[in-house]
């Protein structure tokens, strides 16, 4: 199951950087 949520996290992060690059400040958080 950790392997798995690692392969998420991966696939998921890029998409989360853009995202906060694009709204200026607002967190996702």
């Amino acid at each position: 199951e950790t392997e798995e949520q690692l392969k998420l996290l991966v696939e998921l992060i890029p998409d989360w950087i853009c995202g906060k690059k694009a709204s200026s400040g607002d967190s996702i958080f």
